[in-house]
């Protein structure tokens, strides 16, 4: 296939010039689609000029409408931008409106009572129904997959 190392290059630099050119071709593409100052009509004869015309429409394209490609694609991500950050604000919004709501149903605790945390008066026997009564309690099939806390015991 190759004879030399001179048609091993130019057959390189012929693939990165085709992959540039597709690059180029789906990057028109997404600019005609983008722009919001031309009609479907035109959309479409712009389309079929670079689908039947390939050289020609994508080169005229990029002389004719080339200058505002930079601008609508920054004006898009700007709009994403945005977009991502009132949804962002509004999780938030949602979770400090459920975080005061759960403020004023919680009772208030004494010194270092958490739960989950058994007291040294308690003893070893509620330690037991605390852990057994929270393996029974497990319903997802990811936490059954795990070895039951009480086979290892923890060290401190």
């Amino acid at each position: 296939m190759f004879n030399d190392n001179g048609s091993f290059l130019l057959a390189l630099f012929e693939f990165f010039i085709f992959f540039a050119w597709i690059m180029c071709v789906f990057y028109v593409f997404a600019d005609i689609f983008r722009s919001h100052d031309m009609g479907g009509a035109a959309k479409t004869v712009w389309c079929l000029f670079v689908i039947f015309v390939p050289f020609l429409g994508v080169l005229v394209y990029l002389i004719a409408r080339g200058g505002g490609m930079t601008e609508r694609a920054m004006e898009q991500q700007q709009r994403m931008q945005d977009q991502q950050a009132e949804y962002v604000r509004s999780v938030e919004r949602w979770r400090l409106e459920r975080r005061s709501d759960r403020i004023g149903q919680t009772t208030p605790r004494r010194g270092n009572d958490h739960p989950g945390r058994v007291r040294p008066d308690e003893g070893e026997g509620s330690r037991m129904r605390l852990w057994s009564s929270r393996w029974a309690n497990r319903n997802s099939s990811a936490s059954r997959v795990r070895a039951c806390p009480l086979a290892s015991p923890r060290t401190a």
